[in-house]
Parts: structure tokens; C-alpha cells; sequence
């Protein structure tokens, strides 16, 4: 018992030191990325930080080497790999927030675009509209342009802001042709519009089947609420009458 605790112990620093990163060792990392990430990767990694999964991890690894009924030899392997496995398994798990916050990009993106098509008919530039949509438009979508105008600020072109969300789960579609129009100097408000309506159809097609589920979510409630409904009122009277017509 007390090797499987100095075991279990062990596990944790190991898991701490290779699955939990460091504070100061993440912030030069991130620096030297080079540009803010706005695609599905970077949502994802700030979604899920790399204490959690480490806790998960080391989790699981104490657990397996504690309780396993196995010499230590064979324990430490299986302990390693549970946590390796639950490391890679939470990194692949989407939080509510992260499928939330994109919903909310994907209903807001019509009229997001249509004011940038706007904006570049009406004569401004495009860093120009960008910003004047990025002062007006709701959140997230603020956010997001607001990343494309910190890029700008910082000195990359506007080709290479745009090519920023050439990933994104929502953007990225509008992001490929804004870089490659950025880059080629074609006209945009076409292509917006045109983004704009495909980005239409997909929220009415989002909506339309969310609407659908409505009635197989609700079944659950619903089950909830008129099954013990019905055991009361229906069957535990039919057992009451009976037990009063049996004389032990």
C-alpha cells in the first residue's frame, strides 16, 4: 500500500511537469506564434487550458496505479497510457461555450457582411469598413473583426489578417476570398453579398433543423413529468384496492 502511494505520488509530479504547461513557458510560446489564431484550432485551445486536461490526466493515472490489483511494474505503464488517453480524450471534447459562441457567429454573419459590403460600396477601404463594422456589429462577431484590425495594427497586410480565419468554422469561406481579394485588389461588395446570402441559407437551414429536434428534445421533460403522473394516479391505486381486498 504505501509503494502504490509513493507510486500514485510520483504520477501526479509526472503528470504535472509533462501535461500541465508552464505559465511563462506558454506566454513566450504563444508569442512567437506569430499571429492570434482565430480558427477552429484556436478556439479549441482556449477552450479546453492545459491544467484541466493535466488534472484529468494525472487523474486517472493515480486512480489506475492505486487501485489496480498489478505489481508496479505493469501499473506505471498502464497508469501512463490511461493518462496519455484521457489527455487526448478531453482535448477532443467541445464545451458548451465554444459550440454556443459559434452559433452566435453563424447568425450574426449575414448582416455582419452585408454592412461590410455596404461599407466598401459606399467608398471606404476595406481595413476602413472593417473597423466601422467592428464598432457596431454584436458580440462575438465584434470580437472577431476586432482580432482582424489588432493583426492589421501590428503590421501585417490585410491580405494576411484576412488569411487569419482561412480555419475558422464560420469565417472561413469569408476569410479565403477577403485575403485573396486583399491580395488582388479585385472588388469585394460582390463577394460579401454573395457570402452573405450563402451565410443566410445556412442560418435558415440551421434553424429549420433545430426546430425540428424541439419535439424529440421535449420527450424527455415531458416523460418526466407524466409518468410519475400516471403511477400515482393510475397504478398505485389499482395495487391499493387490491392489497385492501387481501386479508393475510
Amino acid at each position: 500500500m504505501i509503494g502504490q502511494a509513493v507510486a500514485a505520488g510520483a504520477a501526479v509530479a509526472v503528470c504535472g511537469l509533462l501535461l500541465v504547461p508552464d505559465g511563462g513557458a506558454g506566454r513566450l510560446a504563444a508569442a512567437a506564434a506569430g499571429p492570434i489564431r482565430s480558427g477552429r484550432e484556436g478556439e479549441r485551445e482556449a477552450a479546453l487550458p492545459g491544467w484541466a486536461r493535466g488534472v484529468g490526466a494525472a487523474s486517472s493515472a493515480v486512480a489506475l496505479l492505486v487501485l489496480l490489483p498489478v505489481p508496479l511494474l505493469v501499473a506505471w505503464p498502464c497508469g501512463l497510457g490511461a493518462g496519455a488517453a484521457v489527455w487526448v480524450l478531453i482535448g477532443r471534447l467541445e464545451p458548451g461555450r465554444v459550440r454556443r459562441r459559434r452559433e452566435r457567429l453563424m447568425l450574426q454573419q449575414p448582416e455582419v457582411l452585408e454592412l461590410m459590403a455596404s461599407s466598401l460600396q459606399a467608398g471606404a477601404a476595406l481595413r476602413t469598413a472593417t473597423s466601422e463594422v467592428a464598432a457596431v456589429a454584436p458580440e462575438p462577431s465584434a470580437a472577431l473583426l476586432r482580432d482582424v484590425e489588432a493583426r492589421l495594427a501590428v503590421g501585417f497586410s490585410e491580405a494576411e489578417a484576412w488569411d487569419g480565419l482561412r480555419d475558422h468554422p464560420v469565417w472561413g469561406p469569408a476569410g479565403r476570398d477577403l485575403a485573396r481579394g486583399a491580395r488582388t485588389g479585385e472588388a469585394l461588395a460582390e463577394t460579401l453579398d454573395m457570402h452573405a446570402d450563402l451565410a443566410r441559407r445556412v442560418r435558415r437551414n440551421h434553424l429549420t433543423e433545430r426546430a425540428r429536434t424541439v419535439g424529440v428534445r421535449a420527450v424527455g421533460p415531458m416523460m418526466g413529468c407524466f409518468l410519475p403522473a400516471f403511477i400515482l394516479s393510475g397504478v398505485v391505486p389499482i395495487i391499493a384496492g387490491v392489497l385492501a381486498n387481501v386479508h393475510f
